[in-house]
């Protein structure tokens, strides 16, 4: 039989996750209940009993409300990839045959270490009126199945496997930190059900690919202060990609307090990368922090161009076509508003600095430095931080526009 939604794993299910549906309370239902479970109490099936009660006619079995929970966990929410390990419930007031029920769930919780997923049940007849409340905790069972198609082309599928191989191949390990540039439009044709399952399971092959002692850190750039912009860490949008913004709204997923370059950070070591400082790219950023504890560089999909850690490189040597800059604004942190000011090594404006990587990214892969994996239309690199700052600095000091398009003005 095949599954209303198809069945989410744990990583697939979002907090604030909400379905609903109907069900029509008829005679049928009704006597089918009364049947299997063998309940011919009266108030439930003698019509003329029930005229010398409050409620006048044939009520409800309450504990068939229930049933209707099994076949929202197996059919909706999380869809047939769980088992329910407690149920609370709570019956409110009493529905009749020819009511129309209508029974709805909310994720209001995970987690992670046992796969538990917190779901809040209410059920309402006709009318809105609310009949049942409860909470039942299930347990996610599914996992990933390795050859789920995630893209598609020329008829030819890229699957979940696909992306498994291709981090291996570049080197990405168990108990990694991963700072990861996206690009997810470039691999193919979309062929999952919706956006959110694609970016779900993006996710979940990295966070499989570094396991539990692995971390992982994407920007979340915002540049709020440059644009004169409240910087509000809980609600303003990363605006350097979708899977960067999906991820910072995953569970066990903490931003840095950062206006222009802040980052969503996930994993073992995500405490030690939280606390930066106030430069962008000095020692103590998430560039500076990413040097120390030589962690890798994925472009998954994103151009190497789009790699901002070479500002930190152009930073630390000293290069002189950028300078010091420092953008003042407002900060709003879990409902408090406070004033500070950011610097950030900016590029003279009226001098042409216009930035090239070509020569750069071709140096490193000649080299053997920079790992590539090709998939599908796009393709995936990766590099370690250190290296890329050693490199950096050699070619700098051969060439201190090494970096650009042109020598600038």
């Amino acid at each position: 039989m095949k599954h209303r939604n198809q069945p989410k794993s744990f990583s697939e299910i979002i907090i604030g996750d909400k379905v609903q549906f109907d069900v029509d309370i008829d005679e049928k239902i009704h006597s089918s209940f009364a049947e299997l479970f063998r309940d011919s109490s009266p108030i439930h099936r003698d019509e003329k009993y029930c005229l010398e009660t409050k409620f006048k006619k044939k009520i409800g079995y309450a504990f068939m409300l229930t049933g209707f929970l099994s076949r929202l966990y197996g059919e909706y929410l999380p869809g047939g990839s769980s088992i329910c390990i407690k149920q609370e419930v709570k019956f409110i007031k009493p529905f009749y045959i020819g009511d129309k029920i209508t029974i709805v769930g909310e994720v209001v919780n995970k987690i992670a270490s046992t796969q538990f997923v917190e779901i809040k049940t209410e059920m309402y007849k006709g009318n809105k009126e609310c009949i049942f409340k409860g909470e039942g905790v299930v347990q996610i069972l599914f996992k990933k199945v390795l050859n789920e198609p995630l893209y598609e082309v020329d008829d030819k599928q890229i699957c979940y496997s696909d992306f498994m191989n291709s981090l291996q191949k570049l080197g990405i390990k168990k108990g990694d930190i991963v700072f990861v540039h996206s690009d997810v439009s470039v691999f193919g044709k979309l062929c999952v059900f919706n956006k959110s399952m694609l970016l779900n399971s993006l996710i979940d092959v990295i966070k499989r690919s570094v396991g539990n002692e692995g971390t992982i850190i994407m920007p979340t750039f915002s540049y709020s202060f440059c644009n004169n912009e409240i910087f509000d860490v809980l609600n303003t949008k990363s605006t350097v990609g979708t899977l960067t913004e999906f991820f910072r709204l995953q569970p066990n997923v903490n931003r840095t307090i950062h206006p222009i370059f802040s980052v969503a950070i996930w994993g073992k070591n995500r405490d030690k990368f939280i606390d930066i400082s106030k430069d962008s790219f000095d020692k103590g950023s998430i560039f500076g922090k990413l040097h120390q504890m030589n962690g890798k560089i994925l472009f998954l999909g994103a151009p190497f161009l789009s790699c901002t850690y070479i500002h930190y490189i152009e930073q630390l040597y000293g290069v002189p076509y950028r300078y010091m800059k420092t953008f003042r604004g407002i900060i709003k942190n879990a409902g408090i508003e406070y004033e500070d000011e950011y610097t950030y090594f900016v590029r003279y404006l009226d001098r042409e600095v216009i930035l090239d990587t070509t020569r750069f990214e071709k140096y490193l892969l000649e080299k053997g430095l920079l790992k590539e994996a090709k998939l599908g239309n796009g393709r995936m690199l990766m590099i370690e931080s250190d290296t890329f700052f050693k490199e950096g600095c050699k070619l700098l000091k051969e060439d201190i526009n090494f970096f650009l398009k042109k020598e600038p003005k």
